[in-house]
Formats: structure tokens, sequence, C-alpha cells
């Protein structure tokens, strides 16, 4: 942990000046000559409220960083999170391999179904118009004059034929 004494908190608390702190320039004070020179409409209450506004945010910086640096972890506990994210990344890649998985039956399995001779071209157009055009069957039954139930059955059977190519493609 860095010494408190040069904590940006400490800076600031122990300067009568307001601190900022730039990545760039590091410490910067303003004074209050300096504060008030800068609008003719501030007084000192502004001066003191913006001080006592960054102590306080300095300070609520400087608790956070030591609940997140304070190094009062056990071995145990670390061998745990160790354990914990190798196990997640196991998983991560066992997910990656099961949807290329996916990816390649279903693959396979459209093209089966695309080059099936059963399949035929109205089945076809019924089952792009509902998945990939996202129609419902009644509005295609209305667009092709037919009973929206005989677009339901040809839709399944296509679904059905699908199901099957991808079940006999799918290897993990």
């Amino acid at each position: 942990m860095k010494d408190f004494n040069k904590s940006d908190y400490s800076i600031n608390k122990n300067s009568k000046n307001i601190v900022y702190i730039s990545q760039a320039t590091g410490a910067n004070e303003i004074t209050l000559d300096k504060f008030l020179a800068s609008d003719p409409n501030l007084t000192k209450e502004d001066y003191d409220y913006w001080k006592t506004w960054s102590d306080e945010k300095y300070q609520e910086e400087e608790l956070e960083a030591r609940r997140v640096t304070r190094n009062n972890t056990s071995i145990e506990a670390m061998m745990e999170i160790r354990s914990f994210v190798s196990n997640n990344l196991e998983d991560d890649y066992e997910n990656i391999q099961f949807e290329s998985a996916v990816k390649e039956a279903l693959s396979v399995a459209l093209t089966k179904l695309y080059s099936d001779k059963r399949f035929s071209e109205k089945m076809k157009t019924r089952f792009e118009q509902y998945y990939y055009k996202s129609l419902s069957t009644c509005e295609i039954a209305r667009r092709e004059g037919v009973n929206s139930k005989t677009v339901s059955e040809s839709i399944n059977s296509a679904v059905k034929k699908l199901s099957k190519y991808f079940y006999e493609s799918f290897k993990v």
C-alpha cells in the first residue's frame, strides 16, 4: 500500500488550499485568491464548500483504495478463487465448443433439408417466410389464399425434417 502521507487525500487534507491531482501535472493547488479571482460572484463560503467537498471526495477514494488493496485474504481463499476462475475458463471453453458444434450441425441440417427431394418449393417458401421474414402462419396463408392450418402443417413438417437432420449431424 502506498504511503498515506503521500496519498491524494493526505495532500489535500493537509493543505489549506484546494488541491487537485492530475495525471499529467501532479498536485495543483487553488488558493483562495485564485478561486475568488476566477469569478466575481464567488465567495469565501463557496471556497470553503469546495474545499470540504474535495476533502470528502479524496477521503472516499482513499477508503475505497484501502478496501480494495487490503491484504487480509488467506492463501486458502486465494486458491479457491483461482480454482473458481480456472473452472469458469474451462466452462467458457466448453460452451464455445458446444456453440460451434451446434452451429455446424445446424448448417449441415439446413443443407440436407434444402437438398431433400421431399422438401417442396412451397414448403421452402413457407419455411423461409415464417423463420427468416418472421411472418405469421395467418399472414402466409392470407398471401397464398389458403387455410392457416395448411401453412402450419407444412412448416411443422419442415421443422420435423430439420430436427431429424440436426440430431443426426450433432456431435460434441
